[in-house]
């Protein structure tokens, strides 16, 4: 049976921070729930309650995948915790969550989607570039409250 896309539930904090930490230690990046990764442990106050959504991207009673969008501004979302367990990737289920997102995006007035995403994760660039998104530049962020700095690329898609 293939996988299943779903909004967060209460509880499914433990399933998404698994997923979403297996990424971070398979690049040896920072796990560190009381400053980076503090998101993920209280969704409702850093996505719903904020206007956003998170999804998770089950298989039977697991969770493999997570995604979310958040309004930036009134026409423009951010999307964001784009991951998928080592074993589900290649498989097609990235672009599923990813055109989820979009569409989400889109059926809530969206006009465009700003994406962030760590230079090392050259699979999901190519992903963004050819649902054509148009290149932010770089960054270089440095929280000092996480101590490690991190580049990433950005990207900006016209949901229009």
């Amino acid at each position: 049976m293939p996988p299943t896309i779903r909004p967060y539930r209460p509880g499914d904090e433990e399933a998404v921070n698994r997923v979403i930490k297996s990424v971070f230690d398979a690049y040896e990046w920072l796990w560190d729930p009381a400053t980076e990764n503090k998101d993920t442990y209280d969704i409702e106050q850093y996505y719903l309650r904020r206007d956003g959504a998170f999804w998770v991207l089950e298989e039977g009673d697991e969770v493999v995948g997570t995604v979310a969008i958040r309004p930036l501004t009134p026409d423009r979302c951010g999307l964001y915790r784009l991951y998928l367990l080592a074993d589900q990737r290649g498989k097609g289920y990235g672009r599923l969550l990813f055109r989820h997102a979009v569409d989400e995006a889109k059926s809530r007035g969206f006009k465009e989607m700003e994406i962030w995403s760590d230079k090392m994760l050259d699979v999901s660039h190519v992903m963004y570039k050819n649902a054509g998104s148009e290149s932010l530049g770089d960054r270089r962020i440095f929280d000092p409250d996480y101590g490690v700095p991190y580049e990433e690329w950005g990207y900006l898609l016209r949901l229009d």
